[in-house]
């Protein structure tokens, strides 16, 4: 146990001494081969995109620079979803949600978003950077799974023979409401003082 620690402290303090730009530059190199990285500007335009992104979205660096996200919307999200990710970002939060996005072929995917806005000494949000992964896969299962359930569930539900609803079916249906609590009929002119004065005369002692 006792070498295990020194192993550690040593290894801790060569990482420590490292010069700051090599620490920052490996640090990079690390995130760039394992997740899709993107910086836009305040507006959401793209100012750069990592080589991750270009294979992930089927775009190239050049049809991405200068655009923004829009290009990219699958239509599964709506304004509301959008509206709020952009405001707690533009105000200098960090942002984390899972995203669906369309490549260029239509095709659909799914990212893990972390959006980390840059703020200057000013304390204005100057830019964003963007760190993805993909879980499409992941996305994929659940959504299988979520099929599986129902199709089971429509299963259990359905005579097997005639294809129609079962007693398990209706052990699950609500209720009908208590008969106190259903809805008189209406009934119009004099049929309906006549209805008021016979109910009238049970309640009388």
């Amino acid at each position: 146990m006792e070498k295990q620690e020194d192993d550690v402290r040593k290894n801790l303090n060569y990482v420590n001494n490292w010069p700051q730009g090599t620490r920052d530059d490996f640090v990079l190199h690390a995130l760039d081969c394992s997740a899709i990285v993107a910086i836009t500007d305040t507006r959401g335009r793209i100012l750069s995109v990592n080589s991750r992104f270009e294979e992930i979205s089927g775009y190239t660096r050049a049809e991405l620079i200068g655009n923004d996200h829009r290009m990219l919307r699958s239509g599964q999200h709506d304004r509301k979803f959008f509206r709020q990710m952009y405001r707690t970002v533009a105000s200098g939060h960090v942002w984390h949600g899972e995203i669906c996005n369309r490549r260029r072929d239509g095709s659909l995917y799914w990212v893990d978003t972390t959006i980390v806005p840059h703020i200057a000494e000013n304390g204005k949000v100057t830019s964003y950077v963007a760190i993805r992964f993909d879980i499409t896969s992941r996305k994929q299962a659940e959504n299988h799974l979520k099929a599986s359930r129902q199709k089971l569930q429509k299963a259990v539900n359905t005579d097997f023979l005639t294809k129609i609803s079962n007693r398990q079916h209706f052990s699950h249906a609500p209720a009908p409401a208590p008969a106190h609590k259903r809805c008189k009929p209406y009934l119009p002119g004099p049929a309906r003082h006549r209805h008021i004065q016979d109910d009238q005369r049970h309640v009388r002692p």
